[in-house]
Order: structure tokens, then C-alpha cells, then sequence
């Protein structure tokens, strides 16, 4: 039996409807076999909706029902760029793995079996041009940019590649033991320093000149910029660059107190702050959800603070 696959845009009701009456349109963007044999189970839709990608008989890629090349395994599922317009995803031929770009074929390894790879992820860079892969072996990971290898670490974190805003420039988090107690950050293929823990993943300016990160040693965290050290805290968030690259702000907590570091310097403090909880730190949450800095202009910002029962929106100017 073949079933269909709808997207369906839920539409506001027309005046004087009934209560509990939907408006509901429909609209086809593709046509999956589910009952067949060769479904795999991994379906995939563009970001823009219009195209449909999925793995058969785990050798070959469907996209918008036209079959791809077979190959002797597809190893991972189809990735589309941001655009939708790339589709990118790993096969093995033979003793070969490769790497399918809009069904341009790249070798990656001749000899998979003596080293035993997989895919751990893909990412696109901003101008859809690059691709960046982590391959990993049974005990070590390695970025593959360009098809070239990176050096090989103990572990690279799968969420941590970050491209550059201009598209040149590549970071990424690397564990350089295999109890993961030492941890770096590889910008532009160089090592920066070891910490016990780099958390979340590098930030680059908004010129791509400029990268920050935050790092943990012992039971203090303090940002990392452009390879210095900045003061260290109970809690930091990630940093939050202004509009023209040349300031960096972040929240930070000491005790009970919370305030925003910028360029250095300590603000005002406050009994919490949207924004440095559990998902934002590495030691700790507090009471409020996600939220951040909100650069205005290179001159100032503003966030959002608690002092006691009230909830302030906080303007800063820079001068």
C-alpha cells in the first residue's frame, strides 16, 4: 500500500466559526512507500519543506523519488544544507569509504576495515560551499575538512564544530585523553590550551576575526578570548559578541549574585539573570529558562534580570 506524506499548515478560523472548529489546508511534497521492503525508517525533509530524502535497502539514497547511486552501504542518513538547495550523506564501496556531495563522490579512506570508521557528523558551512565531518575509529575521532584529515583525538564532541561566520575559518572541541579530563579547543587546525572542561561550543565574531569559548578549571569558569583568560567565576555563559566584533559580554555568578561581564568588567548585580542556567553553564542552573544579551548596537544592550519579586528588563550603554 502506498501511504502519503503531507505537510498540513493549520489555519486561523474565519469569523463567527463554531468553537473548536480548525481551518486546516494540506499540501503534497512527496510520495513515500512505507510498506515496501527497502524502507529504512529515515525519513528527511528539507529545511524549506519541499524535498524529501530518505535511505533504501541500505544502499541508496531517495531524493524527491529518484534513486541515487547504490552502493554497498549507506552509513548514514542524508544531511541537507541550510538552503536546501545540498544534500550530503557516507557510503562505503568495496574497502572504500566516501563522502556523496550533490552525487559527487569523495574517497575518503582506501583501507576501512583496517581501522574500522564511521560517521559521526556532518556540518555545512554558512556559504553552503564546505563540509565538515567527524570521522571516528573505535578509539579516536578526526575532523575531515576539505577531505583532509585533521590530527586525531581521543574524542572530538559531535556538537562542537563551528564555521566562521565568512565560512574560512573552522573550531571545535577535542578531548585529548580518553577519560575526557582534558579537553582543548582546535581553531584553524591549532591547539589552544587544555582545561577540564571546554562547555558548549566556540563562538566566532561577527567579522570572523575573533573566537571565544568558555572553560572550566577546578571549580572556577572564566570565558577564554582569542586564547586569554579573561577573570574567573563560580558560573559563566557563553559570550555574546556586539554587532561590530569589538566587545564581548556574558553573564557571570559569584555566590548568590549575578551580574554581566563586559569587556571585563563587572555589572550591576542582580539575585538571578535570564539566561545563566543549566543549559548556558557547567556547574550549576538557576531558576530561569533560556534567554541571552541582546546587543542594540555596538553600544549597547540589554537582558533581562530578577532583584527579589521583580522580573527588570535591563538596558546598558556603553560609553
Amino acid at each position: 500500500m502506498l501511504y502519503y506524506l503531507f505537510i498540513c499548515i493549520i489555519c486561523s478560523c474565519v469569523s463567527g466559526c463554531a468553537k473548536d472548529e480548525l481551518s486546516t489546508s494540506e499540501k503534497l511534497i512527496g510520495n513515500v512507500d512505507f510498506s515496501s521492503s527497502s524502507w529504512r525508517g529515515t525519513l528527511v525533509i528539507s529545511p524549506d519543506s519541499k524535498h524529501i530524502a530518505y535511505v533504501a535497502n541500505y544502499r541508496l539514497v531517495v531524493i524527491d523519488g529518484k534513486e541515487g547511486k547504490q552502493y554497498d552501504l549507506i552509513e548514514s542518513h542524508p544531511i541537507f544544507s541550510p538552503d536546501s538547495k545540498h544534500v550530503t550523506y557516507g557510503a562505503v564501496v568495496g574497502d572504500k569509504q566516501i563522502l556523496i556531495v550533490d552525487e559527487k563522490e569523495e574517497t575518503l579512506y582506501d583501507n576501512i576495515s583496517a581501522h574500522g570508521l564511521f560517521y559521526k557528523g556532518y556540518l555545512f558551512s554558512p556559504d553552503k560551499k564546505r563540509v565538515v565531518f567527524i570521522s571516528s575509529k573505535f578509539i579516536s575521532d578526526t575532523v575531515i575538512l576539505d577531505g583532509k584529515d585533521g590530527k586525531e583525538y581521543a574524542e572530538i564532541e559531535i556538537y562542537s564544530p563551528t564555521f566562521s561566520p565568512d565560512s574560512k575559518r573552522l573550531a571545535y572541541i577535542a578531548a585529548v585523553t580518553v577519560k575526557k579530563d582534558k579537553e582543548l579547543v582546535v581553531v584553524d587546525g591549532k591547539e589552544g590550551k587544555q582545561y577540564d572542561i571546554i562547555s558548549m561550543r566556540p563562538i566566532f565574531s561577527p567579522d570572523s576575526k575573533r573566537v571565544a569559548y568558555l572553560a572550566k578549571t577546578g571549580n572556577k569558569c572564566f570565558v577564554v578570548i582569542d586564547g586569554k583568560e579573561k577573570k574567573q567565576y563560580d558560573l559563566v555563559s557563553h559570550p555574546y559578541f556586539s554587532p561590530d566584533s569589538k566587545r564581548v559580554a556574558y553573564f557571570a555568578k559569584t555566590g548568590n549574585k549575578c551580574f554581566v561581564v563586559i569587556d571585563g568588567k563587572d555589572g550591576n548585580q542582580y539575585d538571578d539573570i535570564l539566561g545563566l542556567n543549566a543549559e548556558m553553564d557547567i556547574l550549576g542552573s538557576s531558576m530561569f529558562t533560556e534567554n541571552g544579551i541582546f546587543f542594540d548596537s555596538s553600544g549597547s544592550f540589554h537582558y533581562f534580570a530578577r532583584k527579589r519579586n521583580g522580573i527588570y528588563s535591563v538596558e546598558t550603554t556603553i560609553r
